[in-house]
């Protein structure tokens, strides 16, 4: 793959793409992710975001240490989105995912996409080690960690007031390269 900091990434999965998201691809639909109390019940974002702040949100990303990559299908469909931060001094970097379209809930979606930025973040950016962190009743989530070899590596205890008022404990997962080129094998 050739890609040059700072420009557009696009990598494949085989049903999937993921892509630097523009201004373009804030639309409707996106906006409705964001006031869809369900698609956030699990995600540290603000809900009923303006299409204004997406766009800002979505310009904040820049391609060379952090990614906004969109998930699309291969035919164009946009059904959510990947953040990432590279931490390059210290070998590592974060992810999070949103699946926004319900549709692709429960279709291994995220085991697939997630696999393909992995490869990137090891082998293209040559990182040791992929992070993330969700909230503890995530099932889902949790699920998609340990099943792509991810430990939990602690517990926040408390962390983060969730969207009911009720304080939220979060696992931290992580990944090593080693690990996931031996589960690859």
């Amino acid at each position: 793959m050739t890609w040059t900091p700072g420009q557009p990434l696009t990598i494949a999965s085989e049903h999937f793409v993921l892509r630097s998201l523009t201004a373009a691809d804030v639309d409707d639909r996106m906006v409705g992710w964001f006031a869809d109390r369900e698609v956030m019940e699990h995600v540290a974002l603000p809900m009923d975001v303006p299409r204004d702040e997406l766009l800002r949100f979505v310009q904040g990303f820049d391609n060379k240490h952090t990614f906004l990559l969109g998930l699309q299908t291969r035919e164009g469909r946009l059904v959510g989105f990947y953040r990432v931060w590279c931490y390059f001094q210290y070998g590592y970097a974060k992810t999070a995912v949103l699946v926004g379209d319900r549709d692709y809930w429960g279709k291994k979606t995220v085991l697939e996409t997630r696999a393909v930025l992995l490869d990137f973040l090891f082998d293209g950016l040559g990182l040791h080690k992929a992070t993330g962190a969700v909230y503890t009743r995530n099932h889902a989530a949790v699920f998609n960690y340990k099943a792509q070899g991810f430990r939990c590596e602690g517990i926040l205890r408390e962390q983060e007031p969730g969207r009911d008022g009720r304080w939220l404990d979060v696992y931290l997962f992580g990944l090593l390269r080693d690990e996931w080129k031996a589960r690859k094998r």
